[in-house]
């Protein structure tokens, strides 16, 4: 290497070094979203990386073409590539961030230099070598060609976004160290642990209700809780699955490799796009808050508590409180039976996203949710109507008791074992139905034990047949 050739390498790393702070003070003047890597979101990260690919490639670009001219005029030997300065700049660029331990995407950096340095290289042979010549044509020239490499630009410059953005999505959080030992302990250790941080900002929050709340059928709007779970669902799967990254896994999927996609992940035989899989998890969150609210309703927290949940055959309701506080502590397990782990704690998005739809409401909300859903049909047939509760885990029963003056008489019918079943439970409250009786309560284990509890004035017109066994009981009543 001759030493003109030292010389210019040189003068390549102060270029470098100069384009560093000149890159980082320019940055705020730019462009109105300037943020910083650690601050980056979807919405200001995109123009944010353009800039920090771009402003290298132009500012060693300027310098080296400068240098360029100086050195024809001075007859001197040819310049090495000149996007030698921008890998030059980038390596600087790396020293620093490892030394100042602010890499926080490693594969982000290495897309955004790779990106740099291939434009440079483009720049270098198509733009600067003709501009040196004389030929300033090139300055008004477009193609096809460059417009389809600006979009796959973009496209390049939406996956670093992903990168970084994910890379906010993990928050290390370290627990209180054990108060039985000092602070300054050595034996003391710390519990770490890690979980999504997703963006529940009233931005990003809003944004999903002005995309996608016309989608959701009109039980999300009656249960409220419902809706929260739903939100906070797509605000996970979001931060999971960045639109920047969806993009290249709706590709992913045409070539068979990608299982599930759109923002709620869902699973289907093609690509889908965000509105469809929103469609397509609506029925499933239904299904999956069925289940909850089933549970719930027949925990130690609700049975013998009609004020906690209470239903019919045409709606249920429960107590928006004590269900939205279940949840604080919970969700991470209901979100399970959406993405197949229960040990993911979601609990704090949840919250999040539940006090965001409060405070729509100006933080007024029911005691009571009452949602138009036949939520238990069996039951509700088999009680032939009226305001229902679990009195315990296995016994449903009516919330008023018969009022009539009178002597009153309790028909008990039992049954147990193979004979205990839903469809002859049906039967029996059928022939119930047909006498002057009131069903008060159904204890029901299916192939264990049967019991249906009714409240007559007088006797049956017939005796109930096989399997059931019945018996009586007398209550003298003075209302």
């Amino acid at each position: 290497m001759s030493i003109m050739s030292v010389v210019w390498v040189v003068a390549y790393l102060a270029i470098a070094l100069l384009c560093l702070p000149i890159v980082k003070i320019l940055g705020p003047v730019s462009i109105s979203s300037y943020r910083l890597e650690e601050s980056y979101d979807r919405d200001s990260g995109a123009p944010n990386v353009i800039y920090r690919i771009i402003s290298p490639v132009l500012c060693c670009g300027f310098c080296t073409w400068l240098l360029g001219v100086l050195a024809l005029f001075l007859h001197l030997e040819q310049l090495p590539p000149r996007w030698l300065a921008v890998l030059f700049y980038w390596a600087l660029l790396f020293a620093s961030k490892v030394t100042a331990r602010k890499l926080f995407s490693g594969l982000a950096f290495a897309v955004e230099a790779l990106i740099a340095v291939f434009l440079s290289v483009s720049v270098d042979v198509f733009v600067m070598e003709r501009l040196l010549k004389g030929d300033y044509s090139v300055l008004d020239e477009s193609s096809i060609a460059f417009q389809l490499e600006l979009a796959m630009f973009y496209m390049l410059v939406q996956l670093v976004v992903s990168f970084l953005t994910r890379r906010q999505y993990k928050l290390y959080v370290e627990q209180q160290k054990n108060y039985l030992h000092s602070q300054r302990s050595s034996s003391s250790k710390t519990k770490r642990s890690y979980y999504p941080l997703v963006d529940t900002s009233e931005r990003k929050l809003f944004g999903y209700e002005r995309r996608f709340a016309h989608l959701l059928p009109q039980r999300y709007s009656d249960d409220a809780l419902l809706r929260v779970v739903f939100f906070t669902i797509m605000a996970i799967e979001d931060a999971n699955r960045p639109e920047g990254f969806r993009i290249f896994e709706r590709m992913a999927c045409k070539l068979g490799v990608a299982k599930t996609t759109g923002i709620m992940q869902q699973k289907s035989d093609k690509p889908l796009s965000d509105d469809e899989s929103v469609v397509l998890a609506c029925q499933y969150i239904q299904n999956m808050w069925d289940n909850f609210l089933s549970r719930f309703a027949k925990s130690e927290i609700a049975v013998n508590h009609p004020d906690r949940f209470s239903f019919s055959s045409t709606w249920y309701e429960y107590d928006y409180r004590v269900v939205a506080e279940l949840l604080d502590t919970s969700f991470g397990k209901l979100y399970g039976d959406y993405c197949g782990t229960r040990s993911l704690p979601a609990e704090k998005v949840f919250k999040s996203v539940r006090l965001f739809y409060e405070g729509k409401s100006y933080g007024l909300m029911p005691k009571s949710i009452v949602v138009p859903f036949d939520l238990f049909p069996n039951e509700s047939i088999w009680m032939s109507g009226g305001k229902l509760f679990w009195k315990t885990s296995y016994t449903v029963a009516q919330t008023l008791l018969p009022t009539r003056k009178g002597a009153r008489r309790l028909y008990v019918y039992e049954c147990s074992g193979a004979e205990a079943t839903s469809e002859n439970i049906a039967k029996l409250c059928s022939f119930i139905s047909s006498t002057n009786a009131s069903i008060q309560e159904i204890s029901f284990i299916q192939g264990t034990y049967a019991s249906v509890v009714c409240d007559t004035f007088s006797a049956p017109a017939q005796e109930c047949s096989a399997p059931w066994k019945q018996s009586v009981i007398d209550i003298n009543s003075k209302s």
